[in-house]
């Protein structure tokens, strides 16, 4: 469930500012037509050409708004947030040119002397015409639209595009609903697969209105972009699995940590001569569209694959590309970054409850700390050196604490945690190109559960020398084959 109301209603359309604009734009809209309607008059083709545009800026305004209120907006093929802006922006030039004609002919034509009541009327149309253009004004600025926001077609076709998770855990559940609350795909054209129904995030995709399926063949099968959410060592057997489904109409998209895009493209050739894949790192903040997200390009994948890529996930955040070799130092730096931050924030609420605040005031405030450095990091073009010095004054408060944490190694700490993660990154890798699973391995994972079902089996030769193999959820053989 969206944290802002249910899936059907969206209480964002009410509670915030930029759904009170709307509101005003609906009222000064209802407002001005009632106006000229009853009194004021609209002869002429001035006339008829003002209330022709605020007749149309009001049944416009009046469609967004029930169309955010009910969350149909996710139905459209169109960058919701695009669209509303664009739509903004005309109006309020309608609302700007009304504003100025309707005065300038008919303000002081026809009653021209003072207390006539329709010239009162006139004056009132006018300044309800004035604040109807602030309200699409405010919409303008307050819309969070983003250039990688666009119609979103598959690469190589016409048609709607399609996009499938292999795994539905929690990054497959933030980015669906990042996808969703950005508008450029509708829930309804999204597959997600999983061997357990009974997740948390399996539960919160079906409620966002995803299918769900315990079978990656049909995922690949409904999919024209196809995610691959799941743990690192996982990788290699799935693609044994769903290899001879991927057609060349297919874009596969590897999230996994560590896993390279020559280790999914060896895999994919034994059953396509050119697969189209692309790696990519992105972190949680995706569920609030605040993601960092950067994508490597595949031998095979063509410059509109990246392009694609690009325009879905810089829906949900900041999205680049770099060279394939960085990609685990991102993973050290944004990708785990949330959890460092996560950590940071817990020890700055114990600190506050410590000194007496109360634990969700100490978690507020903390958080808005975080949040407002990173925005004013991210507005100014100071270093982040800078920008701490400005809050240190001679002898006070902050150059003392920032002395203890000098002195408890809070930098080399951070770089150490970034190193750690890379080098459990590539660490990972290695695990996933020796294409075994460890009994601990899959102690750690779902898998457990995936192979107490029928039909699931797991093969090696009796030296333990030799590849090993798993059908993830497909097999008709039942019962587990283990090793002596």
């Amino acid at each position: 469930m969206d944290s802002q109301g249910s899936p059907y209603l969206n209480k964002g359309a009410l509670c915030s500012t930029l759904g009170g604009a709307r509101i005003c734009q609906l009222a000064m809209g209802c407002a001005v037509i009632a106006m000229v309607t009853h009194s004021a008059g609209y002869s002429g083709s001035q006339g008829v050409f003002c209330m022709a545009a605020w007749c149309c800026c009001f049944a416009v305004s009046a469609a967004v708004f029930f169309l955010d209120a009910t969350r149909l907006y996710s139905c459209l093929r169109v960058s919701w947030d695009n669209l509303t802006v664009t739509w903004a922006a005309c109006a309020t030039l309608m609302y700007v040119t009304a504003s100025v004609v309707y005065p300038l002919f008919f303000l002081r034509t026809e009653c021209p002397y003072e207390g006539c009541e329709v010239r009162d009327f006139r004056i009132a149309v006018t300044v309800c015409s004035i604040l109807g253009t602030l309200a699409y004004g405010a919409e303008v600025a307050l819309c969070r639209a983003r250039p990688g926001q666009i119609v979103v077609v598959n690469a190589t076709s016409s048609v709607r595009m399609s996009v499938g998770f292999i795994g539905a855990g929690q990054l497959a559940h933030a980015l669906v609903k990042g996808f969703t609350a950005a508008g450029v795909i509708a829930a309804h054209r999204i597959t997600a697969s999983s061997p357990d129904t009974d997740l948390p995030t399996v539960t919160g995709l079906r409620k966002m209105g995803v299918n769900l399926t315990t079978s990656n063949k049909e995922t690949v099968n409904r999919s024209d972009v196809l995610f691959l959410a799941v743990k690192p060592h996982i990788i290699p057997f799935v693609l044994d699995e769903i290899g001879p489904d991927i057609e060349d109409r297919h874009l596969i998209v590897s999230c996994a940590a560590g896993v390279t895009i020559s280790s999914i493209e060896k895999k994919l050739l034994q059953h396509r001569s050119a697969p189209r894949v692309m790696r990519c790192m992105t972190n949680t903040p995706v569920v609030v569209r605040e993601g960092a997200t950067v994508y490597a390009t595949g031998t095979h994948a063509e410059v509109e694959d990246g392009k694609l890529l690009e325009q879905l996930m810089a829906s949900v955040g900041f999205c680049t590309e770099v060279e394939e070799d960085l990609v685990d130092a991102v993973t050290g730096l944004s990708g785990s970054g949330p959890a460092y931050a996560f950590t940071a924030l817990d020890a700055l609420a114990d600190g506050g409850v410590k000194m007496g605040l109360p634990r969700r005031l100490a978690v507020r405030l903390g958080a808005q700390a975080l949040l407002g450095a990173a925005k004013m990091l991210l507005d100014s073009e100071q270093h982040p050196g800078q920008l701490k010095d400005n809050v240190c004054s001679p002898g006070g408060a902050t150059i003392h604490a920032l002395h203890f944490l000098e002195s408890g190694g809070f930098r080399s700490l951070l770089i150490n945690a970034v190193e750690a993660s890379c080098i459990r990154t590539r660490e990972l890798q290695f695990l996933a190109d020796q294409e075994r699973i460890s009994p601990a391995a899959i102690k750690k994972t779902t898998l457990d559960k995936v192979l107490q079902q029928p039909g699931v089996a797991v093969g090696g030769d009796a030296g333990g020398n030799g590849r090993s193999g798993l059908n993830l959820f497909n097999s008709r053989t039942s019962g587990i084959k283990k090793k002596n």
